[in-house]
């Protein structure tokens, strides 16, 4: 299968493709909020990818471009669905500095951790019409930057995984 890359422009971050050999990684890069547009990171869920049709997300990681701080250093973060909010990478606390630049987040269902080198330990999950979101749990992320990765590949002839708008 021929290897296509593709940017794509989303409010305030990139998002992107990568296709081999039938899986395809599809990453996000969540508000800078350097750029206090937005300022915050509200106590909410933010669509990162939407799915359409059938699709299999095989893994999903993070990588933090710079650290992430959230108020009263205890706030709460996690990737999933609207009826498993953790289901791709289980709850972290954004605080003292816990999620630092470079580290790689990773894990699901029962609690999200930073990664050893090279290991992402997620089951893979199926999807159909539904947005995966990166939700805050509590307290507002107040400062920071990751970039989110599915790895994924349709089962239904209309399946698709793109990034979404962050809202």
């Amino acid at each position: 299968m021929a290897r296509k890359h593709q940017i794509l422009s989303h409010l305030g971050g990139v998002g992107g493709m990568l296709e081999d050999r039938g899986r395809i990684i599809e990453f996000v890069q969540t508000p800078d909020l350097t750029l206090a547009d937005p300022a915050t990171w509200t106590v909410a869920a933010h669509a990162l990818f939407t799915a359409t049709g059938r699709v299999l997300v095989h893994a999903l990681f993070a990588v933090v471009d710079t650290l992430i701080v959230s108020t009263s250093n205890n706030g709460v973060i996690e990737i999933g669905v609207a009826s498993d909010t953790d289901i791709l990478l289980g709850q972290l606390t954004a605080g003292a500095g816990t999620l630092a630049a470079g580290d790689i987040l990773s894990g699901s269902p029962t609690a999200g951790h930073l990664a050893a080198a090279g290991v992402i330990d997620n089951t893979p999950v199926a999807l159909e019409d539904i947005d995966i979101d990166l939700k805050v749990s509590t307290n507002a992320v107040t400062a920071g930057q990751m970039t989110v990765y599915a790895i994924w590949e349709p089962i239904s002839d209309d399946g698709d995984l793109v990034a979404a708008t962050w809202d």
